[in-house]
């Protein structure tokens, strides 16, 4: 009787902590989502009482450090560790310090961009990146393993290695100076393993843990992932091809952009493979599809901007920038991800949710096609109205999350009882 209690005792907290940690940051994505709108009213309205440019680095500082990445780290911490997480309680407390980071960012950013209240609050975040990064790394070796521990394994090592970028910013901006071109290659190091590292390994690897305990056959490769690895390193060359103009640097960012994608359809394969067309689709695996199809399109564009008389047109339009971003961000690292916590009940997943997640669909898929389509728009349509009916698109996007914190905060059904998730010991 008395162990009967102790384990009630034991989901109830368990259940209590991932729905904090699950409600906290779909908060923290509503706010990335406003401040975003935000920047796009600029571009139709007279400008608002907040520098641009401050509320850009507001926008970008907590859509990374807030939002993916305490989705992406709770992800892999109620997917991958439990049980062996929820014997240790620094997983919590590291979610309470990060939130308190980016929630005392946001305004300092805002009120004086770069400055010592914002890079201090970033300070905090980076400690609680290693802090995790160390437990995480120690606790998946008698918790993950196989093909999905690989992908994971080197997700983490791919943060870390990121944050080399960050640390190398201020020595080069007070020696060198902003305007040198190390300063501006070192916060593209820290964005390029950012983006197609720590959050596309993650993404991966928890999409091929979800494939295994679903029963699908999923080869142990080691190769694919070594592949990976190889052109991660390359296509970082892209990132600074507008500071050194290199004909080397183009030519390893070409072969880098290939194995990526060659690598990349290697591992989705058991995914491609998995479709039963016969199948009735259920609205979350769109969303996964879609997120899916994200990360695809994503290694083909930079394979396709990897090309002489593409790339340099590619990159100097910033709408396009901006859109692969989003591409790589919402779609490729946020629907996969969000799809794989609500196949796991770790998202509610009832009517109230399924609005959210379609009229946030929506309003990503048209903001892209818009983003990619600009030039194309204001030569046969009409420029006039560009900005208008992007912003009208992109208040789509905080218009399904509030659905989604509405309904994450009242729904009886979002317990997350992890108990019921098998956990098969990858």
């Amino acid at each position: 009787m008395l162990n009967h209690s102790t384990n009630n005792r034991k989901a109830q907290d368990l259940a209590h902590s991932q729905k904090v940690w699950m409600q906290g940051v779909l908060w923290v994505f509503l706010i990335v989502s406003l401040l975003g709108v935000l920047l796009r009213y600029q571009f139709v309205s007279d400008p608002l009482p907040f520098d641009y440019q401050n509320l850009l680095h507001a926008h970008s500082h907590l859509a990374m450090m807030g939002w993916a990445y305490q989705l992406v780290a709770g992800a892999l911490v109620f997917l991958t560790l439990w049980p062996v997480a929820q014997k240790k309680p620094v997983y919590k407390h590291l979610f309470v310090a990060n939130m308190i980071a980016v929630a005392g960012m946001v305004p300092a950013f805002i009120y004086q961009g770069y400055g010592a209240w914002s890079i201090g609050f970033c300070t905090i975040h980076l400690i609680t990146v290693y802090v995790f990064a160390w437990h995480y790394l120690k606790d998946m070796r008698s918790a993950v393993s196989g093909s999905s521990a690989q992908l994971i394994r080197w997700s983490i090592y791919w943060l870390l290695i990121s944050t080399i970028g960050v640390w190398a910013i201020g020595p080069v901006s007070v020696l060198l100076g902003k305007a040198h071109p190390l300063y501006h290659m070192s916060i593209q190091f820290f964005l390029h393993f950012q983006f197609n590292g720590w959050f596309t390994y993650a993404a991966l690897g928890l999409l091929v843990h979800q494939l295994l305990s679903e029963g699908c056959e999923v080869s142990d490769w080691k190769l694919p992932v070594r592949i990976l690895n190889l052109s991660i390193a390359l296509t970082y060359f892209l990132s600074i091809l507008q500071q050194v103009d290199s004909v080397l640097f183009i030519q390893l960012n070409a072969f880098g952009s290939l194995l990526q994608l060659v690598a990349v359809l290697v591992i989705l394969l058991p995914f491609f493979n998995s479709f039963q067309p016969e199948r009735k689709i259920s609205w979350i695996h769109v969303l996964l599809v879609v997120g899916v199809s994200c990360l695809v399109l994503k290694v083909l564009l930079q394979a396709v901007a990897s090309l002489p008389f593409i790339g340099g047109d590619a990159f100097a339009l910033r709408d396009n920038i901006v859109a692969f971003i989003h591409l790589t961000m919402l779609g490729g690292v946020t629907l996969t991800v969000v799809a794989i916590l609500l196949k796991n009940q770790l998202l509610p997943s009832n009517i109230l949710s399924q609005w959210g997640w379609q009229v946030f669909l929506t309003g990503f898929v048209a903001m892209e096609m818009m983003l990619f389509g600009h030039q194309l728009f204001i030569q046969y349509v009409d420029g006039g109205i560009y900005y208008p009916l992007l912003l009208g698109f992109t208040t789509l996007l905080p218009t399904g999350i509030f659905l989604l914190v509405t309904d994450a905060s009242t729904s009886v059904r979002f317990q997350m009882n992890m108990i019921t998730i098998k956990n098969k010991q990858l």
